[in-house]
């Protein structure tokens, strides 16, 4: 069964938390449409050979925001220990004249170790477009991914996935501005088959 455990704060103030396993009548606003979709269908996905999304049933394409799809998108041809590949993609942006911006960055995998029959994978993502502006800067790093994925091999799945965020952006709301962003992913597999992810917590 499809499981959440969600955690937020922002600056100083006191965390909030919410799971899905426990009953309550009370939900906090921030997690209400999180809380909402667990254990119904919210898309079907259409993947590659290589395990890319490249089609999916959703009315509006969610945000990437860093934390990837719902596979792992795996080279096209076998590879030993060390070996890396990338994966080009793009994210929309605002910017301060009202109008979006196209970014264009990679995921960079690479395949560290393997053991009893699972890949240990580190990710990490490179934006290749140049940032004009810290704001535009600050929305960008939000949306890079940093990690380790585990990747079943027999089973052909992803078994966890842990990331994480530490970034800081000088000037991106005016001058003497400062955002802060600390945040960390963890997703593991159940022995139901299931994935139960922490959502990410920020401080800015």
């Amino acid at each position: 069964m499809l499981q959440a455990c969600l955690s937020q704060q922002v600056g100083d103030a006191e965390e909030i938390q919410y799971s899905s396993k426990e009953a309550s009548d009370s939900i906090p606003p921030q997690f209400a449409m999180a809380a909402d979709k667990v254990g119904t269908r919210v898309s079907t996905i259409r993947i590659d050979e290589t395990g890319l999304v490249v089609a999916r049933s959703d009315i509006h394409n969610p945000p990437h925001m860093g934390m990837g799809d719902v596979t792992m998108p795996l080279p096209r041809n076998p590879v030993s220990i060390g070996a890396t590949w990338e994966i080009p993609r793009e994210m929309k942006i605002n910017r301060k004249d009202g109008t979006q911006r196209v970014v264009k960055f990679r995921e960079f995998f690479k395949l560290e170790k393997i053991s009893a029959g699972v890949a240990t994978v580190s990710v990490k993502s490179e934006p290749l477009s140049t940032m004009g502006e810290p704001s535009e800067e600050a929305q960008v790093l939000q949306q890079l991914s940093n990690g380790t994925i585990r990747f079943d091999i027999d089973a052909g799945r992803r078994v966890s996935k842990e990331l994480a965020w530490d970034k800081r952006v000088v000037g991106f709301a005016g001058a003497g501005s400062t955002m802060e962003y600390s945040a960390r992913l963890d997703e593991q597999v159940t022995k139901s088959e299931s994935t139960a992810p922490k959502a990410r917590s920020a401080k800015k």
